[in-house]
């Protein structure tokens, strides 16, 4: 059974154990320390800062963290908002020689998009009210740059990923193209779109949650016509569209001033045999 399942309480005492162990100066292996098969485990307690105190107690207790350790850890502060400090696990990981794996990179790459979704319907709430509580539906926004700077972030780490031989699953771009959309970058999340089809003999592809973000980049950019193609993308590769998927469109439709589309959307959507 995988740690990620138990309960929380379970998960805290799993933790309180460990730092017995530590305590006492017991003899403890890796892979025994964080045996995880999961890097959800940590995330799911939001114990980030339990993950980087063991981490340091293992240091002093002359315990070396291996990959597994690190991976952990870079789970549970990106699952926990701290993207900065899964940033600085993965360069100290490199320092040390130790490689990254596809899990652990993925960890990172998922903690930015969080990171550049929650930046970005923070900045659109504020733009809501600096409007008066109207919805101005106008494309090519400013482009704040807490989630450019965050998706450039994600660019180094899909840099590093294939410099390294790092495979680079569904997963990682998926949340890439989130970020993407939390950015509107609609021309990243559209090459990474088609990235994933071109390696599809390796079975990668476009999901509905990848669909559904690089639709919302496009939506946020103003760019009709390629949210519009997305779309019909999706459902060309058997991908039923949902409730997420159609309100991104008709977002799309409301900022690039398509009334008469929208309205088909909304038509079609209450379908119920859309």
């Amino acid at each position: 059974m995988s740690i990620a399942t138990l309960p929380q309480w379970m998960v805290r005492s799993y933790f309180h154990i460990i730092s017995f162990v530590l305590e006492n100066a017991l003899f403890i292996c890796n892979f025994g320390f964080l045996r995880c098969q999961n890097n959800v485990a940590c995330a799911k307690g939001k114990m980030w800062k339990t993950a980087l105190s063991i981490l340091r107690e293992m240091k002093e207790k002359g315990i070396e963290p291996n990959e597994v350790t690190y991976g952990v850890a870079v789970a549970a502060c990106g699952n926990g908002g701290r993207w900065e400090k899964a940033l600085e696990l993965l360069d100290q990981m490199r320092e040390m020689n130790m490689k990254i794996n596809t899990i652990t990179y993925n960890a990172a790459v998922s903690a930015l998009a969080k990171a550049a979704r929650t930046e970005s319907k923070q900045q659109r709430r504020f733009d809501f009210k600096q409007k008066g509580g109207k919805y101005h539906a106008t494309g090519n926004q400013p482009q704040n740059s807490e989630v450019n700077l965050l998706w450039c972030k994600t660019l180094d780490l899909l840099d590093c990923m294939e410099s390294e031989g790092v495979l680079r699953d569904s997963f990682t771009f998926s949340s890439a193209i989130s970020t993407c959309g939390a950015a509107g970058r609609w021309e990243e999340a559209m090459h990474l779109i088609n990235t994933m089809k071109a390696d599809g003999d390796r079975g990668i592809k476009p999901n509905r949650f990848a669909y559904t973000s690089a639709i919302t980049a496009c939506g946020n950019s103003g760019e009709w016509e390629p949210a519009l193609k997305l779309f019909n993308d999706m459902k060309l590769d058997g991908l039923q569209p949902d409730l997420v998927s159609y309100n991104a469109l008709i977002g799309a439709g409301m900022t690039a001033n398509q009334p008469e589309q929208v309205f088909g959307l909304w038509d079609e959507m209450l379908q119920p045999n859309k």
